[in-house]
């Protein structure tokens, strides 16, 4: 005899297996989703070895793998403005195991010095969040001008004989430059260096009469008697210079430059990952050796979550246009 269930029987017994599998696969699914990350995660920085941008990423690598329980491998990848490791970070896969350290210049100012762009500032990115804020000096040589007024004197006076270095091409560093140039009538040369550390080797060595690099680096060198610092592009003089006057009070408020650093992931990053790699960051930024070694590096501790640091990049995107044309920069 064979044994027949009623259709109703039936139907209930497959509309319960396809509720069992179904929820079988929701569990599968967020038990993968809670298991982020399960393996390293590689923290690009589009800066080399042993600078200020490579510094402070290496300082929040620490903190991170000890809050994602993973470790965070710092992957130096300088070059072209942070262009280079821009477009790495925007070709790998949204999954959280790519994650982007960088500086506001790199959003908000290689849009205006660079003809084309491997990304998109404000759609080819995950924002993480900021997390602080690097003053910029202006800098000579022990023996050069004692003040930025004698400093113009000179490049007004034997314009040829003048120019200026940074830590590269369409960042925070050249853009001071160019603003101090179009503030104070100047036509000094900008000379773009690949990092903090050849741009001040080139001024302490004397090739080039003056530079603009970040306190990070250069306060170090400051104190060595290596370099004489004029003044600070910042609103504020610093706690550890007090006695260098700001870019404002040398007579060139309209010189006033921020730079800032934060985190960013590529674009598309799962909501739940996102959420893990944000709260990673923020309780980074609290905690208080963290934020002392910030300050000791000459560094001004600030942190923005993602969705303000968004918002920062499209008013700066706005602000940094104006600067691009008042100070005459050009694409390349």
């Amino acid at each position: 005899m064979t044994f027949r269930l009623p259709r109703l029987a039936t139907a209930l017994a497959t509309a319960t297996l396809t509720t069992v599998a179904a929820l079988g696969l929701t569990l599968f699914g967020a038990s993968a989703a809670a298991a982020y990350p399960d393996k390293p995660i590689k923290l690009v920085v589009g800066y080399p070895p042993g600078g200020a941008g490579d510094t402070v990423a290496r300082l929040f690598a620490g903190p991170l793998s000890e809050q994602l329980g993973q470790p965070v491998v710092v992957e130096n990848r300088p070059g072209a403005g942070a262009v280079v490791a821009a477009q790495q970070v925007v070709s790998a896969p949204a999954d959280g195991y790519t994650i982007f350290f960088t500086g506001n210049s790199t959003l908000t100012i290689n849009p205006y010095t660079f003809k084309s762009l491997p990304y998109d500032p404000r759609t080819s990115f995950t924002q993480l969040g900021m997390v602080a804020a690097m003053p910029l000096l202006l800098l000579t040589t022990p023996d050069g001008p004692s003040s930025v007024a004698a400093l113009v004197d000179k490049a007004r006076a034997e314009p040829q004989k003048w120019s200026f270095g940074s830590y590269g091409l369409g960042n925070a560093g050249h853009f001071a430059g160019e603003l101090l140039n179009a503030e104070a009538k100047i036509a000094v040369t900008h000379v773009p260096h690949s990092g903090s550390s050849p741009n001040l080797t080139a001024l302490i060595g004397g090739h080039i009469p003056m530079a603009v690099d970040t306190a990070l680096a250069s306060v170090p060198q400051v104190r060595a008697g290596k370099v004489k610092a004029l003044a600070t592009f910042s609103d504020k003089r610093l706690p550890s210079l007090p006695d260098v006057p700001t870019i404002g009070e040398a007579g060139y408020p309209g010189a006033t430059i921020d730079t800032w650093l934060l985190f960013l992931a590529p674009a598309n990053l799962p909501r739940d990952v996102e959420q893990r790699l944000s709260e990673a960051l923020a309780a980074a930024t609290r905690r208080p050796d963290v934020k002392q070694k910030i300050l000791d590096a000459n560094i001004v501790p600030a942190y923005l979550d993602g969705p303000a640091a968004a918002q920062r990049v499209d008013v700066e995107l706005k602000q940094m246009k104006g600067v691009a044309e008042r100070a005459g920069v050009k694409p390349q």
